[in-house]
């Protein structure tokens, strides 16, 4: 979302910070917290909305659905095929994030596959058929330690001086080696 602008006031604020928090609570409940009217906070939370500052999203567990091999990826392209080239590999399924970076590569993706054979067969058979791809890093990641999603508290943190971070707060759990058990309805919310 480069060059993406848009001033947030701090009510803006208030509603996103309550949003990362609980994202499923209702309008009543947020309106509530803010110490606003039901139709007031509704307004502004659909205008966050519809101007693409925030969105309610679930985030599935991947392990439920099976996946057990995460890896991050790097591509080396043919200079000229940069931007066509990870566009290409936006198109595959076990793709969940492609950037293009400035440094000894020059896209990453991050995927997720159910075995070491599905990676294997993706390499050779997925990335392996774009064309301008030159050479490719795969890196297993064996233990996610943090994955966040909760943007507004960094800045927040950045802005009081904690560059670093605590280790508190603002992360969430990425699942990894959770059990749990699902049936054929859940696989069809899960989709909807």
């Amino acid at each position: 979302m480069e060059g993406f602008e848009y001033k947030l006031d701090d009510l803006d604020l208030k509603i996103l910070r309550e949003m990362e928090g609980n994202g499923r609570q209702s309008v009543s409940d947020l309106a509530r917290t803010l110490g606003t009217s039901r139709a007031h906070a509704s307004r502004r939370l659909q205008r966050l909305l519809d101007r693409r500052v925030t969105r309610i999203a679930a985030f599935t567990n991947p392990y439920v659905l099976g996946y057990r091999v995460f890896a991050l990826i790097g591509i080396r392209v043919v200079p000229s095929e940069i931007h066509i080239t990870a566009d290409r590999v936006g198109t595959l399924a076990n793709v969940h994030l492609v950037a293009i970076t400035a440094g000894r590569n020059d896209i990453l993706i991050w995927t997720m596959f159910r075995s070491q054979a599905e990676l294997s067969f993706f390499l050779g058979r997925g990335l392996g058929t774009i064309p301008g791809i030159t050479s490719v890093e795969t890196m297993i990641i064996l233990q996610t330690r943090k994955m966040s999603f909760s943007y507004l508290m960094a800045a927040e943190a950045e802005s009081k001086g904690n560059r670093g971070g605590t280790g508190e707060g603002g992360s969430h759990s990425v699942f990894q080696g959770s059990e749990v058990d699902i049936d054929q309805s859940d696989l069809r919310i899960l989709k909807e």
